[in-house]
């Protein structure tokens, strides 16, 4: 689930962003319940899986999610969150670059034909709403990341996405 502020009014999204920090929670923690889209409180986004999220620009949150949001940290070179938070943001105002898919990290989000692809187990998976289809092998010609620079980073020093290609099918 990502977490953007509050980006709503009534039942409708109403603006992009209200604070830098993008996050990645867990759907699950302790046995906290909430509403989902409360008037006030922090919009909730559902995202297919942490590869998804972390393509759309957020990141590990370091309250239910500590550990992996640490070790993301570190793994994207920066001492503090403040820091990647910053540079994120910068990510997502950017715009992106093309080459080859050969030599992305798992978990790296890529365009290639107009669709979105995971770049998982040397192959390309095509994302859909409901999951991934059938892989193929990593083109030659070019692809778009979708995945910030500074997530690329954190994914090739060994961070690891949690995908829907490891939950049980």
């Amino acid at each position: 689930m990502g977490n953007r502020g509050c980006i709503h009014r009534g039942h409708q999204v109403v603006r992009r962003q209200t604070t830098r920090r993008w996050i990645v929670c867990e759907l699950v923690y302790k046995d906290w319940h909430r509403e989902v889209m409360q008037e006030g409180k922090y919009t909730e986004l559902f995202f297919l899986d942490e590869a998804t999220a972390l393509a759309a620009g957020h990141r590990p949150c370091m309250f239910c999610r500590r550990a992996a949001a640490l070790e993301f940290l570190g793994r994207a070179g920066f001492p503090r969150v403040d820091d990647l938070d910053l540079a994120l943001d910068r990510d997502r105002l950017g715009t992106s670059e093309t080459i080859t898919a050969t030599g992305l990290p798992d978990g790296a989000m890529v365009e290639w034909h107009e669709k979105a692809w995971l770049v998982a187990r040397d192959e390309l998976w095509p994302w859909t709403f409901s999951g991934y289809g059938d892989p193929v092998p990593l083109p030659e010609e070019s692809v778009r990341i979708l995945t910030p620079n500074t997530t690329l980073r954190a994914l090739r020093e060994g961070y690891r996405v949690q995908t829907a290609l490891d939950a049980p099918r």
